[in-house]
This record gives C-alpha cells, sequence and structure tokens, in this order.
C-alpha cells in the first residue's frame, strides 16, 4: 500500500524508536512526531533482535525496508527492486530477505475440490477486494478494484489450487526469488474451522515438496 509522505515520515520514525526500545536501550529521541525522553520499555522482548518486517508496493516503500527492516513483505514481482534497494541503502550484513504475498495469491487455498472451495469462497474475496479498494481509491498505486462475483470467478484459480498446481506454483515463485516463506490472509469472514482443513492439507501435501 502506498503511503502519504506524512503517513511514511511517521511509520520511518516509529521503525527507528520500536527497534532500539526492542534492544533495550534508554534514549531520547526528538521528531517530527514523537519527542521522547528517557524513553524504555520493560519487559524486554524474549528475542531483542526478532525480525522487523516490512511492506510496500512502492520504490520509497522498497527503501524503507532496507534502511530500517530485516525482511520485504510482499510479491516476488517486487523483489528485484527491493534487492537494488538493499544494494544501494541497506546494511552491508544483511541479506534481502523476502516474505511473499501479492494480490494474485494473498488468499491461497489449497482444495481436492477447487470448483466447491471456489464457490464457498468467492464471496468472502469480493467483500474484502471492495473494502481494500473503497479504503484506497485515493491512492495511485492501490491494486484493488472493485468487483462483482462474476467478475472475479474466472480469476479464482489464482487463488485455490490442488496441491499439485500449489506446488507448481510455489517453485515458480522460488524462480524469482529466494522466499523464506508464504503468508496467507483469511478471507473476510471466512470460517476459521473451513481454513483449518485448506490450512492441513496445505501442510500435508504441498509443504513436503519444499522439505
Amino acid at each position: 500500500m502506498a503511503m502519504n509522505s506524512r503517513s511514511a515520515r511517521r511509520t520511518d520514525e516509529s521503525l527507528q524508536i520500536i527497534r532500539r526500545l526492542w534492544q533495550g536501550e534508554t534514549f531520547d529521541f526528538e521528531g517530527e512526531f514523537f519527542q521522547l525522553q528517557k524513553a524504555r520499555i520493560s519487559p524486554l522482548p524474549a528475542n531483542p533482535q526478532m525480525p522487523i518486517w516490512i511492506g510496500g508496493n512502492s520504490v520509497p516503500a522498497y527503501r524503507r525496508v532496507a534502511k530500517y527492516g530485516d525482511g520485504f513483505l510482499g510479491p516476488v514481482e517486487a523483489y528485484a527492486e527491493y534487492f537494488a534497494a538493499v544494494a544501494e541503502i541497506g546494511d552491508p550484513s544483511k541479506q534481502a530477505r523476502i516474505c511473499s504475498i501479492g494480490s494474485t495469491d494473498m488468499w491461497h487455498l489449497v482444495s481436492h475440490e477447487p470448483e466447491r472451495t471456489i464457490d464457498d469462497v468467492i464471496d468472502h474475496i469480493v467483500y474484502q477486494s471492495n473494502s481494500y479498494a473503497e479504503w484506497m481509491e485515493d491512492s495511485v498505486n492501490s491494486t484493488f478494484k472493485r468487483v462483482t462475483r462474476d467478475e472475479l470467478i474466472p480469476l479464482a484459480g489464482k487463488w485455490v489450487m490442488t496441491p499439485e498446481q500449489s506446488i507448481d506454483h510455489f517453485k515458480a515463485k522460488l524462480a524469482l526469488a529466494p522466499i523464506e516463506s508464504h503468508a496467507m490472509m483469511v478471507p473476510a469472514g471466512y470460517p476459521l474451522k473451513k481454513l483449518a482443513q485448506h490450512a492441513q492439507l496445505f501442510a500435508d501435501e504441498v509443504l513436503p515438496a519444499f522439505a
């Protein structure tokens, strides 16, 4: 999601503060949005070095990840631009890490009956997609447009796949970027009990192909 310049600057300050607090520092901070004196947190995280993953879909966002983050949360199609940002301004000790999530597979479901699953889930995807479109209607980089059920059904094969199709899908993603993991989003309102069945099928029949 694209940020306006004000929210982007606020995010940059927040990332600087969070990192230092997690690492146990006591410090003053004088920024545009935050003014802190002797800031500290207690108790500290069990892992003060836990990675910060940052998403985005613009060059400024990739530069933010390279400067303040440990990894990129986004589509593999953006990996080359993110990698370039890491090479340009990132910490040379870091690698360009990516957890993939994109509009083409954010609602990834594995099913032995894809057509039945599509019919079951499509209204949830329509609702969420249209909600995002409304929320981001002023963003120049929005990937979401208002859609109808009939418009999305022909595209649903991008989200609902057999185990074999899912394996091929993630092999293709790995050819584009060294993804460490994939983030799957629950379609808005989709029952978690049903989602658990798809997740179990993914664990049983897809993940072993990448062991």
